[in-house]
């Protein structure tokens, strides 16, 4: 009998938790925000990771989200690279669902990864074999990053509740 309200108990959980609605991207802006500023980068690593993960890998804000903790706190650039370009194709079908500031900002954010991408192929190596190669965030948000918002956050505010491809 036990086993069997347990069993219950768990199942309920798991179709509630898979049919929760994501929060809304002023939300998630908002969550990210004040981690940064507020110091707190590991809720911040942990939040981004629990957001993409919890069934919504093709929200908009959770892609944008994740592919900003690859880059700066996982260091999977091929990662981040990849999930910007899919934010890319999506906003190419339609453009009009973003404003040209957000499609600047996109440009900005996705040419961060790329750039470091490039600068490692440069070096004579292959990014999506380098382990964890990235700085630490902690040194990125000391050098500037505690005084004003990063890109990388910024476009959280300007994101759609998009579900892209």
């Amino acid at each position: 009998m036990r086993k069997a309200i347990v069993l219950v108990f768990a199942t309920a959980l798991i179709v509630f938790h898979s049919k929760a609605e994501p929060p809304s991207p002023i939300e998630v802006a908002n969550t990210v925000s004040n981690f940064w500023f507020g110091n707190n980068l590991s809720s911040l690593s942990v939040y981004a990771t629990n957001l993409y993960s919890d069934a919504m890998t093709n929200y908009l804000p959770a892609v944008l989200l994740s592919a900003f903790h690859d880059h700066l706190f996982a260091g999977k650039l091929m990662s981040a690279s990849n999930k910007f370009e899919r934010v890319r194709f999506y906003v190419s079908g339609h453009p009009q669902e973003f404003t040209e500031f957000f499609k600047g900002i996109l440009g900005v954010v996705s040419g961060m990864s790329d750039g470091d991408i490039a600068m490692f192929r440069s070096m004579g190596l292959n990014p999506a074999q380098l382990p964890g190669t990235h700085i630490s965030p902690q040194a990125v948000r000391d050098d500037g990053g505690s005084t004003f918002m990063p890109p990388h956050i910024a476009i959280l505010y300007l994101a759609p509740a998009a579900t892209i491809p």
